[in-house]
């Protein structure tokens, strides 16, 4: 079968992009031919954007397959087998695919006039010997073509219907060297083959590094144009909602030497790692860093133990003041027509509330036989303040104008106290309404709640609210949680918050197959897979400058269920 050429190249890069650390053998040492080492280095090629390192692809690929399981029992054992099938070589030049031995790979920029380009060099154990078996015979597929310049035989596939190959393919020394374009192999196979090999391959399962030329470069170039999307004008309501780690983030990337980006295939979990090295020195990077809001993100075992999905935000006072700023002018934009005293309203009343909340924020998701219900619980600064804030939120409602942007969005809000059973504290309740306009060319869809309520309270600790069809039982389960039916009884979750340490500035936790079975209506079927993303800073005993990390966790079994039943999410 012919794969299309793109995919055939995004397939080569993706399924080698996994591997454990292991010494660099002596290409020779198996008799085969000096190879590359043999030649000088060569200087990186222009525009280099990242280095690619993957130390052992055969342990790899067995790991690769017993995390994902099922579908990976119809593809070849070994990698040498699974390169040749991508690659569409004869099978009987598996054996010669060396997956004992690093494969590596870079990147390039395309300076804006297209995506990311580069070539990945695979070894093999004797390079004259493969050769000859692609070449040379009544069954070679392959004619060898020498480009002096680069020392690189190009293969090129025999046959009118084979004019050109899926992908660009040469041998170098004893690398094979793939690469969409024959352009790009000529580019940067030499770098792959005679430079890259010199350098010890970092001791991770898969490892891309971003050079600091990169960094100030294209890398740089990016991040402009996202933070200049996510700090859009008030035109654009999306802005006023992201928040201020996210944008923390990208001031650090904007003003770094450094970043890697790690991948272990561990026996229960998946882990991918990001670390960004800020630049030395006072940039916008160690203010950034200075001032992110960091602690340990434990306050998340606090949540109901039935709980699918939990996030966890910190933020300082600075930046939720910053965060109301966009907020306000988001909501000014969306009513164009709202007087002037109730935008000022509205600002007052936002500020109010950043000023008055804690440095934390911590949200939960849960689904039982009444469906989805929400949940959070904030620190608090200044209670009083807090209630006022809740309060004049509620009565910026009843406003005219805002009333009527509500009606434009087929909305209704009421408030009002409640008493809930269990809890002494006042409890407060707003309760959102659909409404459907005269004039409205559809209808409610059936089954569809026509309102919802909102409770919240607000004590000298904490703020709770509850958001659900069963808002009340969803209040008195999170008051009722912690240090009772909490997160902590789930020992993987447990483990997984714990191990993020204490400069953790965003947590999320979800359970995608508890997920799945709650909404089947089935609770108790699925195991405990949870998938964590975080990020924060360095610890302060690490060499300065601390870093910027970003770890993605995933349970094994949620990898194989999600690519077994991934229609269901």
């Amino acid at each position: 079968m012919k794969l299309p050429q793109s995919l055939a190249f995004a397939l080569v890069l993706v399924t080698l992009a996994v591997a454990p650390a292991c010494s660099k053998p002596d290409p020779a040492a198996d008799g085969g031919a000096p190879g590359a080492s043999a030649l000088p280095p060569v200087p990186a090629p222009r525009g280099l954007l990242a280095d690619l390192y993957l130390p052992a692809p055969d342990a790899s690929w067995s790991k690769a397959r017993a995390v994902v399981g099922g579908p990976m029992a119809f593809l070849p054992q070994t990698f040498g087998g699974l390169v040749a099938t991508l690659l569409g070589l004869p099978i009987t030049v598996a054996g010669e695919i060396d997956g004992a031995i690093p494969t590596l790979g870079a990147v390039l920029d395309s300076g804006g006039e297209g995506p990311p380009h580069g070539a990945v060099g695979i070894h093999v154990r004797a390079g004259e010997r493969f050769l000859d078996q692609l070449t040379k015979g009544d069954a070679a597929r392959f004619k060898g073509r020498a480009d002096p310049p680069s020392s690189i035989v190009l293969l090129d596939p025999i046959g009118a219907d084979v004019a050109r190959g899926p992908v660009a393919l040469g041998v170098l020394g004893n690398y094979l060297l793939v690469a969409k374009t024959e352009s790009d192999l000529l580019a940067v196979g030499p770098y792959v083959a005679r430079t890259m090999p010199a350098a010890p391959p970092p001791k991770n399962d898969l490892t891309v590094d971003v050079p600091r030329a990169a960094m100030a470069g294209p890398v740089r170039a990016w991040v402009a144009k996202a933070t200049a999307f996510l700090r859009a004008e008030p035109g654009d309501t999306s802005a006023g909602y992201v928040t201020a780690p996210l944008l923390t983030a990208l001031d650090v990337v904007a003003d770094s030497s450094a970043l890697r980006l790690t991948v272990a295939l561990d026996k229960e979990v998946v882990r991918a790692r990001a670390t960004i090295t800020p630049n030395e020195g006072t940039g916008s990077s160690q203010a950034a860093l200075a001032a992110l809001s960091t602690g340990d993100a434990k306050s998340i075992l606090d949540l109901p133990a039935g709980s699918v999905g939990a996030l966890l935000l910190r933020e300082s006072a600075t930046s939720r003041t910053a965060s109301a700023t966009r907020q306000t002018e988001a909501l000014a934009a969306l009513g164009g027509k709202m007087p002037a005293a109730d935008r000022e309203a509205i600002a007052a009343t936002l500020k109010s509330l950043a000023e008055a909340r804690g440095d934390w924020m911590l949200g939960g998701l849960s689904w039982d036989s009444s469906g989805p219900a929400a949940c959070f619980r904030a620190a608090v600064s200044d209670p009083d303040k807090l209630g006022k804030a809740m309060k004049d939120l509620v009565e910026l409602m009843k406003r005219p104008s805002i009333k009527a942007e509500l009606a434009e969005l087929g909305l209704s809000i009421t408030a009002g106290k409640t008493k809930v059973e269990g809890m002494s504290s006042d409890i407060q309740r707003l309760r959102f309404e659909r409404v459907q306009p005269k004039d409205a060319k559809t209808q409610p869809v059936p089954g569809m709640p026509t309102s919802i309520d909102m409770l919240y309270t607000v004590t000298k600790d904490a703020m709770l609210v509850a958001v659900g069809l069963d808002a009340k039982q969803a209040l008195v389960t999170l008051a009722a949680a912690p240090g009772k039916d909490d997160l902590s009884k789930n020992p993987l979750v447990t483990a997984a918050v714990e191990s993020l340490g204490n400069e953790v500035a965003l947590a999320f936790v979800l359970e995608p197959l508890r997920l799945v079975a709650r909404r089947a209506g089935k609770p108790d079927v699925a195991d405990s897979a949870p998938v964590v993303v975080a990020f924060g800073r360095g610890a302060p005993e690490e060499p300065a400058p601390r870093p910027l990390w970003l770890r993605v966790d995933v349970a094994n079994t949620a990898v194989r269920e999600i690519v077994k039943y991934r229609g269901a999410f």
